[in-house]
């Protein structure tokens, strides 16, 4: 039951297609050394680094790093520069798709 779900959001993340062969998107994902391999795969098909900096980009990376904290200290992005705030939100999008 879990092995279907999982191969469910590949097929619907666009990884594997209907017959389950491995695309693109699947090959890179499998390339990516991170806890959320599914989360900076779609940041990287959707283009969300295309029109960002090495320095914007190095901030939105280092947000999928564990950081452990209390879950009540509200906004992540509160108190970000203009800079960094709309690639942030822009993360967080890709990862409520990959959440779906």
């Amino acid at each position: 039951d879990e092995l279907r779900k999982m191969k469910r959001v590949l097929r619907q993340l666009g990884h594997v297609d209907a017959n389950g062969v491995i695309q693109m998107k699947g090959r890179t994902a499998c390339e990516i050394n991170t806890a959320n391999e599914l989360v900076v795969d779609e940041m990287v098909f959707t283009g969300l680094f295309n029109d960002l900096s090495v320095e914007q980009s190095v901030a939105v990376l280092s947000c999928l790093t564990f950081d452990e904290r209390n879950k009540d200290e509200g906004d992540p992005a509160e108190g970000l520069k203009s800079y960094l705030s709309s690639p942030f939100y822009k993360l967080q999008e890709c990862a409520r798709t990959v959440a779906k």
